[in-house]
């Protein structure tokens, strides 16, 4: 009886081993994939950041070329605000994105790792 179970078992670990020896290559490359996707989605959030600041910038600049605003004016303040965060937007995609693009590997690791260990409850 235990060598009946033992041997069902062994067999059934040896046909798990021969799935994982065919699956984990495709698991492999559709996770790179998946990071060179998500670089590209921060490539695209990074210009498009860019774009508002400058257009931001050039709004500010002409407001205040036709003196239209009072030095302090809170439309100033908050145009400068604008500014600055859509630039540093721009900037964390940016670096974020040329990482997932020149190391793919290392994302796919980290997510495949994040996936696979159990976050602790509370």
């Amino acid at each position: 009886m235990n060598e009946t179970i033992t041997s069902t078992l062994i067999d059934m670990t040896k046909n798990l081993g021969n799935i994982i020896k065919t699956t984990a290559p495709e698991v492999w490359r559709i996770m790179l994939k998946q990071q060179l996707v998500i670089g590209i989605q921060l490539l695209i959030v990074s210009i498009i950041s860019l774009i508002i600041s400058i257009k931001l910038f050039k709004y500010v600049k002409d407001k205040i070329k036709g003196q239209e605003w009072v030095a302090g004016d809170i439309e100033e303040i908050f145009s400068y605000f604008g500014v600055a965060i859509s630039f540093f937007i721009f900037i964390l995609c940016l670096i974020f994105s040329i990482g997932y693009f020149i190391n793919p590997e290392y994302y796919a690791i980290e997510s495949l790792t994040n996936m696979l260990i159990p976050k602790p409850s509370n």
